[in-house]
């Protein structure tokens, strides 16, 4: 009789993780901003500036569809008269900061959509928003273990105060 031992059974590699068991994640983002205000002045003047800022996004996404977010905005600008009355212009720089809370929905990896509301600081009124947002990943992909969705978004936001 000979003394062997069998040989232990490989251990099997270990699964990569389901996408779905990663449900709750942090969502961060950053953008640099390029648009337009539209106000009417006490003199019944609409006037309008090109506001150039920046966006910090801090949220989590639910799963691969929905997500909430909390932007927070600030941009910067100058007003011009855009009508044809000259009485009571106040031209010169402003301001805008607002934080909004959006719910988003991604639809295939390609495009999302969402809507919230928040508040708005323009200059020195303060008041109420409503925030819509469209947009799409031109440049989209997966984290290494498939994930995780990574890439560019270039999206429109409109914020009605």
């Amino acid at each position: 009789m000979s003394d062997t031992v069998a040989p232990e059974p490989a251990t099997p590699d270990p699964e990569p993780a389901d996408p779905k068991d990663d449900v709750w994640r942090r969502r961060t983002g950053f953008a640099a901003l390029v648009g337009s205000e539209v106000v009417k002045n006490d003199f019944g003047n609409r006037l309008g500036a090109t506001m150039y800022g920046g966006e910090v996004r801090l949220g989590v996404q639910l799963d691969d569809h929905f997500g909430v977010q909390v932007p927070l905005h600030f941009s910067y600008g100058a007003f011009k008269q855009i009508d044809g009355s000259v009485l009571g212009v106040p031209a010169g720089a402003t301001g805008t900061l607002s934080a909004t809370v959006l719910a988003d929905y991604t639809w295939k990896d390609r495009l999302f959509v969402g809507a919230g509301g928040g508040v708005v600081v323009l200059n020195n009124p303060t008041g109420p928003a409503i925030h819509l947002r469209a947009g799409g990943y031109p440049l989209v992909g997966r984290t290494k273990s498939g994930e995780r969705r990574r890439g560019l978004s270039v999206a429109g936001d409109l914020r009605l105060v």
